[in-house]
C-alpha cells in the first residue's frame, strides 16, 4: 500500500486539479503470496491499492469539482461463495480457507462495496463514483494460469480469450464513458 501511498503523494505535490481517476489495476489466477504489507496479493492489488490511492486523493478529486471516481471491478464478484457473507477480514489471509477463484472474487466485490459506499459519501458533492465490469477483454491478467492452473487450463484460456475476448482498446470504453460522457452527470448515472 506504500506505493499507492507515494503515488498519491506524488500527484498532490503537482498541484494539480484532478477531475477523473480511473482505478484499473489487477490480477487473477495468481499463486497464493502475502504483499509487502502481509495482505493476500489478489485483495492488495486489486482492491487495497485503489482504496488507499483513492482515499489519499480524495480531497483533491472533492477540490477539483465536477470530478470523477470509476472503479475497474468484474462480475466475478458474483462468484463470492454465498456462505461469505461479505468479507471476513479476519481469514482474508487464510490461504487453505480460500480458493484461488474465491480470493479473486472477494477482491472484486470490496471494489463493488467501496464504489457504492464511496457514491453515498459524496451524494451532496459532485463527485460521481462508479464501478464497471469492462467486460472479457484480452490482457495479461490471467499472466499466472500456466503457473496455477496448469498446461491445459492455460491452453484453453487462451483459446476462449483470442475466440470471444474484446481488444483492450474496445474493453477501455465503459470507464472511458463513465470518465467523460455528460450523460455520466445530466442523468446521475
Amino acid at each position: 500500500m506504500n506505493k499507492s501511498h507515494l503515488a498519491a503523494q506524488e500527484f498532490l505535490k503537482k498541484g494539480l486539479p484532478l477531475h477523473i481517476l480511473i482505478n484499473n489495476s489487477g490480477i487473477m489466477n495468481c499463486p497464493f503470496a502475502l504483499s509487502a504489507d502481509g495482505i493476500e496479493t489478489q485483495f492488495a492489488v486489486n482492491h487495497m491499492g485503489h482504496f488507499v490511492f483513492t482515499m489519499g486523493l480524495l480531497d483533491r478529486i472533492k477540490e477539483s469539482q465536477p470530478s470523477r471516481i470509476v472503479i475497474l471491478s468484474s462480475f466475478g464478484h458474483e462468484l463470492t461463495p454465498k456462505h461469505m457473507n461479505g468479507i471476513d477480514f479476519d481469514t482474508i489471509n487464510d490461504e487453505a480457507k480460500f480458493s484461488n477463484v474465491d480470493r479473486y472474487a472477494r477482491s472484486k466485490l470490496a471494489n463493488v462495496l467501496f464504489g457504492k459506499a464511496l457514491a453515498r459519501r459524496l451524494a451532496s458533492e459532485k463527485v460521481w463514483v462508479n464501478v464497471a465490469h469492462p467486460g472479457y477483454v484480452a490482457t495479461n491478467l490471467d499472466r499466472s494460469t500456466k503457473e496455477v492452473w496448469g498446461d491445459f487450463a492455460d491452453k484453453v484460456f487462451r483459446m476462449v480469450t483470442y475466440i470471444a475476448a474484446m481488444s483492450p482498446s474496445v474493453g477501455a470504453l465503459t470507464q472511458l464513458y463513465l470518465a467523460t460522457s455528460p450523460e455520466v452527470e445530466s442523468k446521475d448515472i
